[in-house]
């Protein structure tokens, strides 16, 4: 068989790195082989290290794919008044809690990257991933406009943050039980995720 083009190769690079974002986020880093990756990707085995340095370079690149869904999708380019509770009432919804592995790479890939050695590429990647995320939730205070202050902004992005992935973590590890659901209500209300918009948003 002959040689891809140097275009269909790109190709199938994004292809690996996508397919490989929605199965770590869903059964983890190690939970998933190189050939089941390159199968799912509708790939062969063989290719992957002409594509990949390593299993740990395609994991930095899926998670950072992962995040960059993420601001795509649940988090607004240009933020405006009532985005902030219309992204936590989503963030904290069922749907989002029973969706993994299209779910919040920063929940989905904490526990892999904190197994992960010292310098690390997923280690950067993931810690990239969790800047950028402070940093649009601080958008989306600052155009709610109740922190005028940068340094309060700023602290309650790192809390908010905080408190949806460990919310986000535990309804998950008690999915099917009456306290995952509890736990995504009492955040809501705590945040102040509220109003017609918001409810939509949760369910």
């Amino acid at each position: 068989m002959g040689r891809v083009s140097r275009r269909q190769a790109l190709a199938n690079r994004a292809t690996v790195v996508e397919a490989s974002s929605r199965l770590f986020r869903e059964r983890g880093i190690d939970g998933v082989s190189v050939p089941e990756l390159m199968g799912t990707a509708g790939l062969t085995h063989g290719g992957f290290y002409r594509q990949f340095d390593s299993k740990d370079a395609l994991a930095a690149l899926a998670c950072t794919a992962a995040f960059d869904g993420l601001f795509d999708d649940l988090l607004p380019h240009e933020a405006s008044p009532g985005d902030l509770a219309a992204f936590l009432a989503t963030y904290l919804s069922p749907t989002h809690r029973d969706s993994p592995a299209d779910g919040c790479p920063a929940t989905a890939f904490a526990a892999d990257v904190t197994r992960a050695p010292a310098g690390s590429p997923v280690r950067a990647a993931y810690a990239e991933g969790v800047r950028r995320f402070v940093e649009a939730v601080e958008g989306l205070t600052a155009a709610e406009g109740d922190e005028a202050d940068a340094t309060a902004a700023r602290q309650r992005a790192l809390v908010t943050l905080a408190t949806l992935v460990g919310t986000l973590t535990l309804a998950r590890a008690t999915a099917g039980e009456p306290i995952a659901d509890e736990l995504l209500s009492a955040t809501r209300a705590a945040l102040g995720a509220d109003g017609p918009a918001a409810d939509a948003a949760a369910r």
